[in-house]
Formats: C-alpha cells, structure tokens, sequence
C-alpha cells in the first residue's frame, strides 16, 4: 500500500493543482459504483480537492474526471477502491485498509491534454 494513506490535510482548490501537482500524487477514490472523488497527496499528507463553487470534486466516471483535471500533471495516478468484502462476510475490522490501487494513464501525460470546458468547473 502507497505510503501516503492515512495523513489528511487541508482543503485544496483545483486552482491550486498548478502549484503542486507535478509533485503530487492524484488519488481517484471509487465511493460507489459510479461516483468518484479526487485526492491529491504531497508530501506524506492526502488533501481533499475542491472546485471553485466549494464543492468537493466529484465525477460519475473516470472520463468526467479527466475533463475535469486532466490537463495537469501529476507523479502519479491512481484509482483506489476500498473494498467492503471482510463486512459482507462477517469479518473483523482489518489494522490494516484492504483498499486496491492500481495506476492509471493520465492525459497530460501523453502530451495531449483534455479540452477545458468551463462547466466542469
């Protein structure tokens, strides 16, 4: 598990990406079956992103949030899923999380940055 999990930080703004991202990690967290919320962690500490209406930033698919933030870069991205299997099946609770990361392409990435639409925002 990524070294970073755990330490929470403090509100950031999508107009604030710019300034760390390069030196960040993008955490798309899956909430539920189609609805995800964005993370970014600098420096041992996971900070929430929020967009400009002061809204945590939500997508209902790993495309929208790519509309919404692929045109900065990052480390890292990755998609982490918490999953509920040890509940289901009447497990204790884990020390541990059981949450699944795995890496993903990410568009500024490739060169070819996703159009900013100013709805998304």
């Amino acid at each position: 598990m990524t070294d970073y999990q755990g330490a929470q930080g403090m509100k950031l703004q999508v107009s604030q990406l710019a300034q760390i991202s390069e030196r960040g990690v993008l955490i798309i967290e899956s909430l539920d079956a189609s609805l995800y919320q964005a993370f970014v962690a600098v420096d041992g500490c996971e900070h929430l992103i929020y967009g400009d209406d002061g809204r945590p930033v939500r997508a209902f698919s790993l495309g929208n949030m790519r509309q919404r933030l692929g045109y900065h870069r990052f480390l890292r991205v990755v998609l982490r899923q918490h999953s509920a299997y040890d509940e289901m099946i009447g497990q204790p609770v884990r020390e541990q999380s059981n949450a699944l990361e795995v890496d993903i392409s990410w568009p500024a990435e490739s060169g070819f940055p996703v159009p900013i639409s100013k709805s998304l925002h």
